[in-house]
């Protein structure tokens, strides 16, 4: 079954907010999820919960490609023959932690 459910979407253009409606179908169990959100009063109506939805959807997004770049350049690195060791790779990340644990020391100390 398929609920419907009508929102209405908040879009910024040059600092002035513009409303468009949009119709949306959601399974009946999406629907009562949104309606149960809306209830507890962390949102204040389903359009807040949509909104919220598509922001975390583009930032997953935004870190996903981010990511995807990252192990890109270390594919790249690997072909161009620029490699660490095991060894190398944990002694660098056992530097890292510990100059990490003195700036994390340094400022409950100041």
């Amino acid at each position: 079954m398929v609920a419907h459910c009508a929102t209405t979407l908040y879009t910024s253009h040059m600092a002035k907010r513009t409303r468009s409606t949009m119709n949306i179908s959601l399974p009946a169990a999406q629907k009562r999820y949104i309606e149960k959100l809306v209830d507890s009063g962390k949102y204040q109506s389903a359009s807040e919960v949509i909104r919220e939805s598509i922001r975390e959807l583009q930032e997953n997004a935004s870190r996903r490609s981010a990511l995807h770049k990252k192990i890109q350049l270390g594919i790249d690195a690997l072909r161009d023959g620029r490699s660490f060791t095991a060894a190398q790779t944990f002694a660098e990340l056992d530097r890292r932690r510990a100059a990490a644990r003195r700036t994390v020391s340094r400022r409950r100390s100041a």
